[in-house]
């Protein structure tokens, strides 16, 4: 039949209806395209960070996925692009994970997208577009309200600084040293935890805000169960429980802050007899 639709413009309705695009629409479209990419490519940038992605990922995610719908969506309004909650979703999904590598998150954060791409293919195909309508307000309300104190909490180390500065780290241990914002993951499979005080003397005057910016990284039984099973926990001292570490991990089996204090003892009792006698006796 001459007025069939071919199989193809059903599956690429977009395609189709670009066949009969009317020249005169094209400045109209062009202003609107760069006032749309203005907005777009510098969220997608921002959101690729919020999941621990490449800042260039952003980019190719505010270009892709618009090419991609104006061939199989049906709407010529709709705009297609990251968001926050898809980016906090992904950096509790894959980091966890990746344990701290790089590559290894962004091949998990690919193969997400691709999954999650196909499956909402597949729920287009049979019509459960509908299913939405089940969900209720307050779960919805409460999904994006969690997101956001998601994001707001995951950035608070960025926002105020508390952060290592890899410029402090020289060339020569740059590849021994891994920073990480968040201690679980910092923890997960180590050997060896340690911490220090959050105050230190000189800085009293700070004291009530490095409690509330600190108040996540304190070493408890969760973080150490992130850790080998047979790992030990080691403090400077002294030591504020309840505060950088907890009662339970400086007073329990996995402590060795004690045999770390005499192990201090001894090499400062070394280092006095050197400064006095000038040697050091066996």
């Amino acid at each position: 039949m001459n007025g069939a639709t071919p199989a193809w413009a059903r599956w690429l309705p977009g395609l189709a209806a670009l066949r009969g695009y009317r020249r005169t629409d094209l400045p109209g479209d062009v202003a609107g395209g760069l006032a749309l990419a203005a907005v777009t490519v510098p969220v997608a940038i921002a959101h690729a960070q919020l999941a621990g992605l490449p800042p260039a990922t952003g980019l190719y995610a505010s270009i892709l996925p618009l090419a991609l719908y104006a061939m199989v969506g049906t709407s010529p309004q709709l705009v297609v692009g990251t968001s926050a909650a898809a980016a906090a979703i992904v950096a509790a999904a894959a980091e966890p994970l990746a344990g701290g590598d790089p590559a290894l998150l962004h091949s998990i954060a690919v193969t997400l997208a691709l999954f999650a791409g196909l499956l909402c293919l597949l729920a287009a195909k049979l019509r459960l577009g509908a299913l939405a309508d089940f969900l209720s307000k307050p779960i919805l309300v409460g999904f994006m309200n969690g997101v956001a104190l998601s994001v707001v909490l995951g950035q608070l180390g960025a926002l105020f600084g508390y952060r290592i500065d890899a410029g402090r780290i020289s060339a020569r241990d740059a590849a021994h040293v891994e920073s990480f914002d968040d201690p679980m993951l910092a923890c997960r499979g180590a050997d060896l935890v340690s911490t220090d005080v959050w105050t230190s003397m000189g800085f009293e005057s700070e004291s009530g805000d490095r409690l509330k910016a600190f108040a996540d990284w304190q070493v408890d039984a969760e973080m150490m169960r992130q850790a080998s099973a047979d790992a030990l926990f080691m403090h400077c001292l002294p030591a504020h429980r309840g505060e950088e570490v907890a009662a339970e991990v400086i007073d329990g089996p996995q402590s060795a802050v004690w045999d770390e204090a005499e192990n201090r003892l001894h090499a400062q009792k070394a280092l006095m007899e050197y400064l006095l006698l000038g040697r050091v006796e066996d």
